[in-house]
């Protein structure tokens, strides 16, 4: 009766650690952000997604964009940040896709990004989907900041 016990207690461990395994996406393209015209393809099961860059740096009208499902969210947004009486500026930045998959195990798309808009600090930022408001695809779940001066 133990080792029935033992064999089934052994049994839905496993079923759970393989419920809880992190997937993790196939990536296609150029996943440093940084450039115009940069773009990545990202593909988790069923779901196709693309992240890309638009406008340029030096004229301070530089996002990214995630689009899936015929949806598009801005992530980075330079206009947005000036807008907001903020001063800002994109000096030698680092914007790059880390990883994709889905790290909160609900079949969508979740990223982890560098999104450094200067050359002397670190910005990493975890998207994913269960933080999303409505209408946008992703919210973000945690900011790690790191200065190098």
């Amino acid at each position: 009766m133990k080792m029935i016990k033992i064999v089934v207690f052994s049994l839905l461990l496993t079923s759970i650690s393989l419920a809880t395994e992190i997937q993790i996406a196939q990536i296609k393209g150029e996943k440093f952000l940084g450039i115009r015209g940069n773009s990545v393809q990202i593909k988790l099961g069923k779901q196709i997604c693309s992240l890309k860059s638009l406008g340029e740096q030096r004229k301070n009208n530089f996002r990214i964009e995630f689009s899936c499902n015929n949806i598009t969210q801005i992530l980075f947004d330079t206009e947005k940040i000036i807008e907001s009486g903020g001063k800002y500026s994109v000096d030698e930045p680092l914007f790059s896709l880390l990883w994709a998959g889905d790290k909160d195990n609900d079949g969508k798309i979740d990223l982890l990004m560098e999104m450094s808009p200067k050359y002397s600090y670190s910005k990493k930022v975890t998207f994913l989907s269960t933080k999303a408001k409505n209408p946008n695809l992703l919210g973000i779940a945690d900011i790690k900041r790191e200065s190098f001066d």
